[in-house]
């Protein structure tokens, strides 16, 4: 059997594969019986040799392929147009020669193609789609995400009140990862009972770039009380000011990034994949800010930012001061 797994939910694309891995035999002959060929390693000969082993000890054989349709992807039309003289890139194996060790495998093997998000224009895709089944793992929208929270909280013991419920997926987003290990702290931490949104606020990573997206708009609109009560809430979490003023630092380097790449009329997408925002709430909050903020006020507090952090590590100010200090020269002058 052929199967084609691809998809941005990396979470659920690797617990069907689990299944698959399962199903080969017990344990202790997994080993033998599973082979991995990743994208630049793969030859036609390899793959053939791999899929016409004769299983050890165990019914069936899987042979898993990875990031092999990935090379079969074309670049984007845009950046096909900016690239003067592209890169020769290495070919991929023959899609016709693939085809022919495909068509010949033995019942006792599966092979498994496994990649992430890609594009419908893919020759390999079009050339395996009506051998393989098919399935694909796209991130998960809100609604279905909430969905998938319920459902996976059950089996850890674990219920979210409504409002724990929609400020969890807010702040972690579609990554299944993420999401399942802060449902793995909640379970621990209310050890039966309902999850409040207090929960989320105190245990939840994400929880934290939320305080530091309200402490960055708490310092540019001139609200410098309420910009010292969120740095010292991070503080009372564990948080060292040295690590307060890189989270700051970081925060204002996007926002004067994405000021730049939305009036260069970058995609949403891709400024999120060059910032490293994988998730929505961050993306979304970050976007929301850039546009809301002069560059010459992001860049002022971005000085400031690095002159509080010379004053601690110098031993000119402690640090709750360094802090309290940044935040009120930080207000916009009046007028």
């Amino acid at each position: 059997m052929i199967y084609l797994f691809y998809g941005a939910d990396t979470f659920s694309l690797f617990e069907a594969l689990r299944a698959l891995k399962e199903a080969v035999g017990p344990q202790d002959v997994r080993d033998s019986n599973i082979i991995h060929l990743t994208g630049p390693d793969i030859t036609i000969e390899r793959l053939r040799n791999a899929c016409h082993t004769v299983p050890f000890l165990a019914e069936r054989r899987l042979v898993l392929v990875e990031g092999l349709l990935s090379q079969f992807q074309q670049a984007p039309r845009s950046s096909r147009r900016r690239a003067s003289s592209p890169a020769p890139r290495a070919a991929p194996v023959d899609s016709t020669a693939l085809l022919g060790v495909l068509k010949a495998i033995p019942p006792t093997t599966d092979v498994v193609f496994v990649d992430g998000a890609l594009q419908r224009e893919n020759a390999l895709l079009e050339v395996l789609g009506p051998l393989a089944r098919v399935r694909t793992f796209p991130s998960l929208r809100h609604a279905e995400l909430k969905q998938w929270v319920r459902a996976r909280s059950q089996p850890k013991g674990l219920s979210l009140t409504a409002e724990a419920l929609d400020s969890l997926v807010s702040l972690t987003g579609p990554n299944l990862w993420a999401m399942d290990n802060e449902l793995e702290k909640l379970a621990l931490f209310c050890m039966g009972r309902p999850a409040e949104g207090k929960d989320i606020g105190r245990l939840v990573s994400s929880a934290k770039e939320a305080n530091i997206f309200a402490a960055v708009d708490a310092v540019l609109e001139g609200n410098p009380s309420l910009g010292v009560n969120l740095v010292h809430r991070l503080m009372e979490e564990g948080q060292g000011a040295t690590a307060i003023l890189a989270m700051l630092a970081r925060q204002v380097s996007h926002l004067i990034q994405a000021r730049e790449m939305v009036a260069q009329g970058v995609t949403q997408s891709e400024i999120g994949k060059r910032l490293g925002l994988l998730s929505e709430y961050p993306l979304r909050k970050t976007l929301e800010q850039a546009s809301r903020y002069p560059p010459k006020r992001l860049a002022a507090l971005h000085r400031l930012i690095l002159k509080a952090d010379v004053a601690i590590k110098t031993g000119q100010l402690e640090e709750g001061l360094a802090l309290d200090l940044l935040i009120t020269e930080a207000r916009p002058a009046s007028g």
